[in-house]
């Protein structure tokens, strides 16, 4: 009997072994992206705008990419600063982004301007935390990462106070938009 234990606990081990590399994902549909529960207030509006040209998520984690110019860039930043619940660091890189899921060949791409990362999972739900008293959950961490050698022009960007900005370090006029940012802001 030990012997049989061990084979089925060898056999299951096979069956659900998963490996770093490996996780469950998917491209969200060109339409209208239904959010799940306990996604931000307002959040689905900004993410179905007209601006998105592809989506995926792994695992957790989704990511839209967006193409625009600088003031549609201006606008979804000013709608995703409506949302209170929301903590927005917005990075800048010099270059072009390709939107595309990791399992897409890089034929298929399409031109992107900014692309949203943010983790569903391990978000405490609102609801839940309010009916055990236990208040609203601290704002969800996003990161937004804009390329600015498309169609977006730096001088023309505006960028709400309460989101951070940083910079990936590969351009002197990127670091300078970040420094008077961060100075407007105290």
């Amino acid at each position: 009997m030990p012997q049989l234990a061990a084979v089925f606990v060898l056999a299951a081990s096979c069956l659900f072994a998963v490996t770093p590399a490996s996780g469950l994902g998917s491209d969200h549909p060109d339409g209208e992206v239904t959010p799940p529960p306990g996604w931000p207030e307002g959040m689905a509006e900004v993410i179905n705008g007209d601006d998105r040209v592809h989506g995926f998520w792994v695992n957790g984690t989704d990511v839209f990419f967006f193409a625009g110019d600088a003031d549609r860039l201006n606008a979804f930043l000013a709608d995703v600063d409506g949302i209170d619940t929301v903590d927005l660091t917005v990075t800048l890189h010099p270059g072009l982004l390709e939107a595309r899921s990791p399992w897409d060949e890089p034929q298929d791409s399409k031109p992107a301007d900014w692309r949203l990362v943010f983790d569903s999972w391990g978000r405490p739900n609102p609801d839940v935390m309010r009916a055990l008293n236990a208040g609203d959950p601290p704002p969800w961490p996003m990161k937004l990462d804009v390329y600015l050698d498309g169609d977006i022009d730096l001088d023309r960007l505006v960028v709400p106070e309460r989101m951070a900005v940083e910079h990936g370090g590969e351009s002197e006029a990127i670091e300078a938009f970040v420094q008077e940012h961060a100075q407007s802001e105290e």
